[in-house]
């Protein structure tokens, strides 16, 4: 792998400093090509982000849920209970 890296960067560093003066012309319609390449390549990579970072959210929410979570899933049920004892006593 390092050997890989050492020959990627001398051989940049060879295009760099020996190359030639070009004299070359890009249009405008490549210019607009690019762009809406790059935002392609963006909107994609947020999107698979959004999309893969979903499941584990939810599978980190399911393993270390709060204290405060629990604290208020207990009075939502300890209100129902007390309705539903309000409710039979009614009757």
């Amino acid at each position: 792998m390092r050997f890989a890296i050492t020959t990627v960067i001398v051989f940049l560093i060879i295009f760099l400093v020996a190359g030639k003066l070009v004299w070359a012309y890009i249009d405008p319609g490549t210019g607009s090509v690019i762009f809406g390449a790059v935002g392609y390549v963006i909107a994609a990579g947020v999107t698979f982000f959004l999309f893969a970072i979903k499941p584990f959210k939810i599978l980190y929410r399911k393993i270390f849920k709060s204290g405060e979570a629990k604290v208020i899933e207990e009075s939502k049920k300890d209100t129902k209970t007390k309705g539903e004892a309000e409710e039979t006593e009614n009757i």
